[in-house]
C-alpha cells in the first residue's frame, strides 16, 4: 500500500523573527515565566541540531514533510537506533541547582535567565517586557564581564538598570540581533509546547543526547564530506517508505549506505535518528526553527569591526554600571 507520501519541503515562516507557528499554542509568549528541564533541554539540542546541518548546508527547506501513516515509522526508526523501550521513556532530567556553570548549555541560561527575569520584572517598574527583560539577563549573566559561568559573585548580574538595557540594546543592534528581544518568548513558549507534548520517540531521542554525538563525532573536515552524502538520503527514506519497509528495514538500509562514511555506530545511529525525527510533521520545523533562535542567542561571535567596537563599548562601561547595580541592590536606586 502507497501511503500517498507527498514531498513538500518544511517551510518555516520565520526563523529568528518570532511567531514560530509549527506549534500552536494558546499560551502566549510572554506568559511563559518558567522553564522546565525537558524544555531547556530542547532548547540546547535544537540549537545543536541547527548547527550541524547548517555546517553540512542542509537547512529546513531540505527536510521532506511525510504523512501520519508514515510519521508512526519514522518514531519506531528513532526508537530503533536509541533502543528504546517503552518503560525507559520520558526519564526526568533535572536543570542545576544554582547559576549554570557550562555555558554551552543554552537551554540552561535561558531557563535561569528566564527566571531571574521574572523576578526583576515583579520588583523593578522600570524593567521591561519578560521577553526583553529575559535577553538582558542573559547578556547580564553570561556575556557581559564577567560570565557568571566563570565568577558567580560578580558585577551583580541580577539588578541591572536601564544603563545596562542601553547598552545592551546598542549592542544588539550592531550585531544584527536586535530581534532576540521578541523571538525569544516565541522560542521559549515553542520549546515548552514541544516538551509538553512530543512524540514519545522524539523526547526521548532529544534527552538521550543524540545531537551531542553529533556535535562531537565528527571533525569539520568529515561533516562537511559527508554533507552531500546525507542529502542523498532523503529520497532514499521516502522510497523506502512507500516501499512499505518496517522501521528495521529502513534503519538497515540507511545504515548500510552511511557505514562507509561514518563508521562509529554512536554517530551513526546519532545522524538516522536525527533524520527521522526532522522529518516528522510540525516537530522539524519547530526544532529548525527554535533552534535557529537558541544559536543566535551565543552571542560571542565577534567577527566585524563594529562588533568588536560594541563589545569594548560594554567593556568600558562595566565598572560604572555594575556601581549602579550595587546601588540598587543596596535599594538606592
Amino acid at each position: 500500500m502507497n501511503r500517498g507520501w507527498k514531498r513538500t519541503a518544511l517551510v518555516v515562516c520565520a526563523l529568528v523573527g518570532g511567531s514560530l507557528t509549527s506549534v500552536s499554542t494558546a499560551t502566549p509568549a510572554s506568559a511563559a515565566t518558567t522553564i522546565d528541564a525537558d524544555a531547556a533541554q530542547i532548547i540546547t539540542q535544537s540549537g545543536r541540531i541547527v548547527d550541524f546541518y547548517t555546517e553540512l548546508g542542509i537547512t529546513a527547506a531540505d527536510f521532506p514533510v511525510v504523512s501520519a501513516d508514515d510519521a508512526l515509522v519514522l518514531q519506531d526508526v528513532i526508537d530503533i537506533v536509541t533502543e528504546t523501550t517503552p518503560s525507559s521513556r520520558l526519564l526526568p532530567t533535572a536543570l542545576p541547582a544554582s547559576r549554570p556553570t557550562d555555558c554551552t548549555d543554552t537551554g540552561a541560561l535561558v531557563a535561569y535567565a528566564r527566571e531571574v527575569a521574572a523576578m526583576n520584572n515583579a520588583r523593578d517598574p522600570k524593567a521591561g517586557g519578560l521577553d526583553a527583560e529575559t535577553v538582558y539577563m542573559y547578556m547580564s549573566h553570561f556575556f557581559d564581564l564577567p560570565s557568571m559561568c566563570g565568577n558567580p559573585a560578580a558585577y551583580y548580574p541580577d539588578w541591572i538598570t536601564n544603563s545596562d538595557r542601553t547598552a545592551y540594546n546598542n549592542y544588539l543592534s550592531v550585531s544584527n540581533k536586535s530581534q532576540l528581544t521578541t523571538s525569544v518568548g516565541s522560542m521559549i513558549t515553542s520549546a515548552i509546547t514541544l516538551a509538553d507534548n512530543p512524540v514519545p520517540a522524539v523526547k526521548n531521542f532529544i534527552n538521550g543526547g543524540g545531537p551531542e554525538k553529533l556535535a562531537g563525532g565528527l571533525n569539520l573536515f568529515n561533516r562537511l564530506l559527508a554533507g552531500d552524502t546525507l542529502r542523498q538520503e532523503f529520497p532514499t527514506v521516502v522510497a523506502l517508505l512507500d516501499a512499505d519497509k518496517t522501521p528495521q528495514e529502513i534503519v538497515d538500509q540507511l545504515r548500510a549506505n552511511l557505514s562507509s562514511t561514518w563508521t562509529d555506530s554512536n554517530t551513526l545511529n546519532a545522524i538516522v535518528g536525527t533524520t527521522a525525527a526532522l522529518m516528522l510533521p510540525t516537530v522539524g520545523a519547530t526544532v529548525f526553527a527554535l533552534g535557529t533562535v537558541a544559536v543566535s542567542m551565543q552571542l560571542t561571535g565577534i567577527n566585524t569591526l563594529m562588533q568588536v567596537a560594541a563589545y569594548n563599548a560594554l567593556r568600558y562601561t562595566t565598572s560604572s554600571r555594575a556601581a549602579s547595580r550595587l546601588m540598587r541592590s543596596m535599594g538606592m536606586l
